[in-house]
């Protein structure tokens, strides 16, 4: 039992000449002198007087200058030090998760996989991105008695962090990061990253436009008009796109239609859909592979194009494509416009088309400034070889842009020869047609372009390496068996 304690337990104790009785607190942390006289109160001293006479008492700590009044007959004349207990401990978080509940499991798994899908919104992180850090419990501060005494403090109690998948704690540390691109979420009190995202339903209003960095984003519905979808992996919506946007990383795959001039698929990876109609855009570094048909759609593709499936219709709307074309029908009997160039890789053709931009303005340029010289250096001559001021600064410009723009036209020859180079290497791709190829069908092959004007079957359209004029010729054997192992 502490001198607190003990003192507390016989109650006031007498000070001085009798006059007051010292009552200290059970805790130790207030002492009070008590006025013994039931006649008029007596007044205690203050200043030096007073801590001598508590001094003798044994208090030493916190004494106060003046007593304040706390009764008719009590003063409070110290005060102790509580104890400042710890801090427990806790997460600080650099990147604020979603809170989600994660769904009980149903029935044995044997993998102990929890299926997450559609809890609340996408937070993504990148691989390696700090996440949250535990900071840990304090001891805190002891606390003094007004005897004099310490008081222990109460230590923060440790918390335990949870891990699930994609989380990883630095060594020896108490920070915790990313290990994959993803979704991180706090799902029953643990933190974990997914780099899969399910959707389970439409892409609309109720989960608004979806940005996923992970490598999986699986969408069980359809993507309604307006809506933007961006993923930086592979991206599979299960019931057609409709004038909406995609934007992957990886592969698309898209069961049921695109459809609308505002459908627009952008991928690195291979484009796979049932079918397309009015107007949409498939681009991609990779192969478009449709399952049906394409109809007024515009594509452009770094690989081939194959419409071997259904229908296996190409028909309207345009087809630039690295590699080559396979389908059963292209074109229709009425004759609609289909435009088809194949060997020409999207960024090849923007090239081609950068370079048609420039050479319109720098050739000119360098003639301007050729004729501007000529036209002053004959002023300067027939002038005795002065000019004024202005004309002659204007020369010295036109002098000095002139190398530059020299420069930059004989850069224009060299990347339109470069160009020219890649077209004839790629002018090996063709057009394969099992069915009917119909009249009114525009192909392009390297350099050359021709318009179907009569209907032929089971063919294959190609650049003829001699003449360099595009032929047809019947498939081969091969390129038969490539359209019934479909």
């Amino acid at each position: 039992m502490t001198d607190d304690q003990t003192r507390s337990r016989k109650g006031p104790m007498p000070v001085g000449d009798g006059t007051f009785a010292l009552k200290i607190s059970p805790d130790g942390l207030s002492a009070l002198l008590v006025a013994q006289d039931k006649g008029p109160a007596a007044v205690p001293p203050a200043g030096d007087e007073l801590a001598a006479l508590l001094r003798d008492a044994g208090v030493v700590h916190g004494v106060l200058t003046s007593p304040k009044r706390r009764g008719a007959t009590e003063w409070l004349v110290a005060q102790g030090t509580p104890p400042r207990h710890g801090d427990n401990a806790r997460i600080r978080f650099f990147v604020k998760p979603s809170v989600v509940r994660a769904p009980k499991l149903k029935g044995p798994s044997k993998s102990g996989r929890v299926d997450y899908r559609d809890l609340g919104g996408v937070v993504n992180v990148r691989e390696g991105q700090l996440l949250f850090e535990k900071v840990p419990p304090t001891p805190g501060e002891p606390g003094t008695t007004v005897l004099g005494k310490p008081i222990a403090p109460k230590p923060g109690k440790d918390a335990k962090v949870k891990l699930g998948p994609g989380v990883r704690q630095e060594e020896g540390g108490n920070r915790y990061h990313a290990t994959c691109y993803g979704r991180f979420v706090m799902a029953d009190e643990k933190a974990s990253v997914f780099d899969e995202y399910v959707v389970n339903g439409d892409v609309d209003l109720s989960t608004g436009n979806i940005s996923f960095a992970g490598k999986s984003l699986v969408i069980n519905g359809a993507v309604l008009p307006g809506f933007k979808i961006r993923c930086r992996g592979d991206v599979s919506v299960a019931k057609g796109v409709n004038g909406a946007a995609i934007l992957a990383g990886g592969t698309v795959t898209v069961v049921g239609g695109v459809v609308g001039e505002g459908a627009r698929i952008t991928a690195i990876g291979d484009i796979v859909v049932d079918f397309c109609e009015n107007g949409p855009l498939l681009s991609t570094k990779g192969s478009v592979i449709v399952k049906d048909a394409l109809v007024q759609t515009k594509v452009q593709a770094g690989g081939d194009v194959r419409v071997l499936d259904g229908k296996g219709l190409v028909v309207g709307g345009s087809c630039v494509l690295g590699g080559s074309l396979w389908a059963r029908e292209l074109g229709s009997d009425a004759g609609v416009a289909t435009e088809i160039t194949v060997g020409l890789a999207p960024s090849l053709a923007r090239r081609k088309q950068e370079l048609a931009r420039a050479q319109e303005i720098w050739p000119a340029r360098m003639s301007e400034a050729l004729k501007n010289i000529t036209g002053l250096e004959k002023m300067k001559k027939d002038a005795g070889g002065t000019l004024p001021p202005d004309k002659e600064r204007l020369l010295q410009k036109y002098k000095a842009f002139l190398p530059k723009v020299s420069d930059k036209v004989n850069e224009l020859t060299r990347l339109e020869e470069e160009i020219a180079a890649e077209i004839d290497r790629a002018a090996t791709q063709a057009v394969f047609v099992a069915g009917t190829l119909y009249h009114g069908v525009r192909i392009t092959i390297g350099k050359a372009t021709r318009v179907i004007s009569a209907e032929e079957k089971g063919v294959a359209v190609r650049l003829h390496p001699r003449n360099l004029e595009i032929v047809t010729v019947k498939l081969t054997q091969e390129e038969m068996a490539v359209f019934s192992k479909q």
